[in-house]
């Protein structure tokens, strides 16, 4: 075998793992030209040697120790593709001598994601698990380049398939709970035992992963308030729905990147309802204060947006996101404690630019309290649905002066 070959050791082959196989094959030409190399699996290890699958394992060297796997001289990357804590050891003994992990282990991610990236940057390897949450937008390689620095005040996601398709068929089509979940088991979208989804317990893992990377901070799994959507009764789907609502397991997190002296993130993932408009424009929502997303702001007015309501909201956004940064100065200038991710006066003493150092802090405040009525006149064309929106741009002026 050539030495440029990139030689897999996967564990797990299951209905992931053979379609992973599968994939490789029918895209090889393509997955060579991409990495640069062709890559083969050389090993493999699974539960059951003898089992009948559906995926060619010629050449493959199975057996049934992961350890042995992630051990193996010619493994030069691991895939992990078993699921569950017990995967911790094999991982680690690949990571420890610089064998690149990737996989779609939640659990382990949830649990040890952080122990895990600092053995890997220890090692000088790396850590992969895109296809542990929203793997299929895809939003950990957003969050980790695209928007790496952005300053993420708020996620909200929907993070379980399981949970979604069932109350959208409760809704939908006036089923029990019950009827919702054996529909969802006999089409594949829930296990035999959906505890893990029904309990929210597989939306707080995911919702722990998607934290550290777009807060860049570990928040233990444990201290995630978790409430799923077991109990939930057709009479609650339909009480949501006079009132124009929808109900949805979400994954929420609201704070701030770097906040000084380790200031808690309020976290929560429990059955919340949303406007039905809001959902449609919303998958995974995140704000930040250079992202100008007039479409997922425009979701809070309660109805898809026409391009003139569009072209408003990010005039909005504009001047409520500017706002937010002279302020922001303005307190760093003034304020005599932590606020807002940042230590009072240390733009100033570092000598860095602000509106305030260019400006003067009454300048400052006279501009956020302008682009605060830039924000007001932007929402006009929305009349009453704008109203929430007004209160969030006074929110973002006021409270700080």
């Amino acid at each position: 075998m050539s030495p440029s070959t990139v030689r897999i050791g996967l564990l797990g082959c299951g209905v992931v793992g053979q379609g992973f196989l599968q994939l490789l094959q029918k895209r090889e030409p393509l997955i060579r030209d991409s990495v640069g190399a062709p890559i083969r699996v050389t090993r493999m290890a699974v539960r059951d040697v003898a089992k009948r699958r559906e995926c060619g394992v010629t050449g493959i060297e199975v057996g049934t120790d992961p350890l042995a796997v992630a051990r193996a001289e010619d493994v030069d990357l691991l895939v992990e593709l078993v699921g569950g804590p017990g995967m911790l050891e094999p991982v680690k003994a690949a990571l420890g001598r610089g064998v690149p992990v990737v996989t779609a282990n939640k659990t382990l991610l949830a649990l040890h994601g952080a122990e895990l990236g600092r053995l890997a940057s220890g090692s000088k390897t790396t850590i992969r698990g895109e296809a542990s949450a929203g793997g299929g937008i895809p939003v950990l390689q957003a969050l980790d380049h695209g928007l790496r620095t952005e300053n993420f005040q708020l996620l909200v996601a929907i993070l379980n398939g399981t949970t979604n398709f069932i109350l959208s068929t409760m809704e939908r089509d006036a089923r029990t709970f019950a009827e919702a979940l054996e529909a969802a088991q006999t089409l594949g979208f829930a296990e035999a035992d959906p505890t893990l989804d029904l309990s929210g317990a597989d939306t707080a893992q995911k919702l722990s992963i998607l934290v550290r990377r777009a807060f860049r901070m570990d928040v233990p799994l444990d201290s995630i308030p978790t409430e799923g959507i077991l109990g939930m009764e057709l009479e609650d789907l339909r009480q949501a729905d006079r009132f124009g609502y929808t109900v949805k397991l979400l994954g929420i997190a609201t704070g701030s990147r770097g906040m000084a002296g380790g200031q808690q993130i309020d976290l929560d993932s429990t059955g919340k309802s949303l406007a039905l408009a809001e959902l449609e424009f919303m998958h995974i929502h995140k704000t930040g204060a250079l992202i100008r997303a007039a479409v997922l702001v425009g979701a809070a007015c309660g109805k898809p947006l026409d391009e003139p309501e569009r072209a408003s909201l990010d005039r909005y956004a504009k001047a409520v996101g500017l706002a937010f940064q002279v302020v922001d100065d303005v307190l760093d200038s003034e304020a005599s404690t932590a606020t807002l991710g940042k230590t009072a006066g240390k733009d100033s003493k570092q000598g860095k630019s602000t509106y305030v150092s260019a400006l003067g802090a009454p300048k400052a405040k006279a501009l956020a309290e302008e682009l605060r009525a830039e924000a007001h006149a932007a929402l006009q064309k929305l009349g009453t649905r704008g109203a929430r929106l007004a209160a969030l741009a006074d929110f973002v002026v006021l409270r700080k002066f």
